[in-house]
């Protein structure tokens, strides 16, 4: 029934590729991710065939004896990656993946009743246990949950697995938002693909929709986890992994796993699953399948799985130890624990005009959180009890917010400093404007947004410039570091990353443009790897919500082409000079401009110098019923006559505005006659 075991044949980055319609998922790159590997390190054949004597060897030991009832306990901790969105999934979603997971290694699901007899004898209950890691690395108290606020949970792969436990003592699983690859929704290592310094990306990486059976996944769903977790412990698709589903048939090296092409659904009856062998059903009832009626792992898997917690390859024998399990607090079954709070939230705006409101959540997360306590110092109220409260700032400029979460006794407070941006109802500037950033810090009105809390953030350098000394500049270069323990990722893709104006009076601007000088160099090789982009759009409502008006991106964007260290333009030739009409909706009384840049993988510096208003400013002459005015010269210069004709005996007010808003003139309300 099987073919012989070809090495050269294996994959080892194992995508797990599904849609909601199986009809329509998509797989990874198998072959083209095993020549890769190869290719970066081919110790991974003499690892892959290290593994392979020994799971061999533990299959033939044990084929005689009596079955092995070794049980085994895995320690495993969810990393939820999130941006606040329903990505950050709740703590219930999370326990019942791993109530599935357990049912589906022990032969407890209830599904098992469905397994056609031609397999049911040979469902395996594995003896795998995973329990929720009650200890992390540093002996705190944790519910097995992890959760990382982080852009990395945008189009993840493996740059994206923060924080990652000793995998020697954990399972680590990632949860994200979207993946990179197209129609994947999770993937896994083979322990041989992992050795080395690329223990760090020991794992599974999963779409948070593909977790459990509840919350933002569905029941449909819910056995990717165990999919991928075969994987991780050396089981490939029953079809091999020299081909997708449906392409070739092919073996997986398991005995009791016949032969196949694998599947995209479920067949209606079994007779339908005889392709590689008419006389023989297959096995698409499997979890390594993609058929979407999985129910059982075989006895041949279960072995080969167990072979692999045995191997010292990638300490997946370490995992079940009893002394790893004392370690993790996993040595015993216990209800979840009571551990400290650990305090987060977040609003629904962080910019406003003065006087509105802002909502604000509770993200606190490690326990239950039986209650909170709002402080929001100049807010109304200026604290409150209730998980979600909603505040009017009336105070100006950034505004301080304070959280204290409680678990039964104990507690824990985070405070965001400048985290809500207040603006007054004048503007800083009205007119043309200049700004060529000689200052040695940020200019007065000039704010910095970070979506993530990193090292990357627009300041003022003094090593580059197109006129003057100085010049904004964003940090967007980095480059992994490697430690003999660690390897830190660079800032990677999505990063954002914003400078906003300050406000402006535009109403008396006409044929208005915003003109700017930039330069922007990329440490990538292949223009298909230049995904950045820089982009500008303004605002009418202090800062609330942002209109598109200007964007560049990939190779458009770069200036200054290559350059494989941190990039500063030292010639004049680096810098570009760009020109935008400013939209007529744009020339109103109160208006910011926002200028933002989202990073790529291979993302160098980018600088902005000499960003100057134009246009012609004047007062549109006014005339009504009852007045005619008129400006000359218009536009002003530094003589410049008002008069006005009055149609009939009224009430008149005159006030003049600086630059700065401030009052220069202001003649009281006063009676007038009719004329001029």
């Amino acid at each position: 029934m099987k073919k012989i075991y070809t090495l050269l044949c294996l994959s080892f980055l194992i995508c797990y590729a599904l849609k909601i319609k199986a009809q329509n998922h998509e797989n990874c790159g198998t072959t083209e991710k095993m020549r890769e590997l190869i290719n970066k390190d081919p110790q991974i054949l003499k690892k892959q065939l290290e593994l392979e004597k020994f799971t061999k060897e533990f299959i033939a030991d044990n084929k005689n004896k009596k079955q092995n009832n070794q049980h085994y306990i895995i320690p495993i901790v969810f990393h939820v990656l999130h941006e606040y969105g329903s990505e950050n999934i709740s703590d219930a979603q999370i326990f019942d993946a791993v109530r599935i997971l357990n049912e589906d290694y022990s032969k407890t699901n209830p599904d098992t009743s469905s397994i056609i007899p031609e397999f049911d004898t040979l469902a395996a209950n594995c003896n795998i246990e995973f329990r929720l890691a009650q200890r992390d690395p540093w002996g705190n108290c944790i519910n097995g949950i992890d959760r990382i606020y982080t852009h990395k949970t945008n189009d993840a792969d493996d740059l994206s697995k923060l924080h990652p436990w000793n995998r020697a003592r954990y399972l680590n699983i990632w949860v994200v938002k979207t993946i990179g690859s197209s129609g994947v929704a999770g993937y896994a290592y083979y322990p041989s693909a992992v050795t080395g310094q690329s223990y760090v990306i020991d794992g599974v990486i999963i779409l948070h929709n593909y977790i459990g059976s509840m919350g933002t996944s569905n029941p449909a769903h819910s056995r990717a986890l165990t999919h991928e977790i075969g994987h991780f412990l050396n089981l490939e698709h029953p079809w091999g992994s020299t081909n997708d589903p449906g392409v070739a048939c092919g073996d997986d090296g398991v005995n009791d796993t016949p032969e196949t092409m694998g599947f995209s659904s479920c067949p209606s009856n079994p007779n339908q699953a005889k392709i590689c062998d008419t006389a023989i059903i297959e096995n698409y009832q499997n979890y390594m399948d993609y058929s979407y009626c999985s129910k059982m792992f075989t006895i041949g898997q279960k072995d080969r799985m167990q072979a692999t917690l045995n191997s010292s390859i990638s300490s997946r024998n370490n995992l079940w130890q009893m002394s790893n399990l004392i370690f993790t607090g996993t040595d015993t079954i216990t209800t979840v624990q009571e551990c400290s709070p650990i305090t987060d939230f977040h609003s629904t705006k962080r910019f406003i005009c003065q006087g509105n409101n802002v909502t604000f959540y509770d993200d606190s997360w490690n326990t239950d959180i039986t209650a909170t306590n709002w402080a929001f110092n100049t807010g109304t109220p200026a604290s409150s009890t209730l998980t979600n409260p909603n505040v009017t700032f009336n105070n100006l400029y950034w505004q301080n917010v304070s959280l204290t979460a409680f678990s039964g006794n104990d507690s824990n407070t985070i405070t965001k400093y400048n985290y809500v941006w207040v603006s007054p109802p004048w503007t800083d500037y009205i007119g043309t404007f200049s700004e060529g950033f000689e200052s040695p810090s940020i200019p007065s009105g000039w704010l910095t947004i970070t979506n993530d809390y990193n090292e990357s953030k627009w300041q003022i350098t003094s090593s580059a410039s197109y006129t003057g000394n100085n010049s904004l500049y964003l940090n967007a270069y980095s480059t992994p570091v490697i430690t003999p323990t660690f390897i830190f990722p660079p800032i990677g893709k999505n990063d954002i990353d914003a400078m906003v104006s300050p406000s402006f009076d535009l109403s008396s601007l006409t044929s208005g443009t915003l003109n700017f000088k930039y330069s922007c160099a990329t440490y990538a090789n292949v223009s298909a790897d230049i995904i950045e982009s820089f982009t500008i759009s303004y605002s009418l409502n202090c800062g609330n919500t942002w209109i598109p008006m200007y964007s560049k991106q990939g190779v458009n964007l770069i200036t200054a082409g290559y350059s494989s260290s941190t990039f500063f333009p030292n010639q004049s030739s680096q810098w570009k000079s760009e020109s935008i009409n400013i939209p007529v909706s744009a020339q109103s009384s109160n208006v910011r401009f926002k200028f933002e840049y989202k990073s790529g993988n291979y993302s160098n510096n980018i600088f902005i110098d000499d960003i100057n208003i134009s246009g012609i400013v004047g007062i549109d002459e006014a005339y009504s019923k009852n007045v005619e005015l008129s400006i000359h010269p218009n536009p002003f210069n530094d003589k410049t006559n008002l008069s006005y004709t009055l149609l009939k005996d009224q009430n008149i007010t005159i006030i003049i505005y600086d630059l700065l808003g401030n009052v220069v003139l202001n003649m009281g309300d006063e009676k007038q006659q009719k004329g001029v």
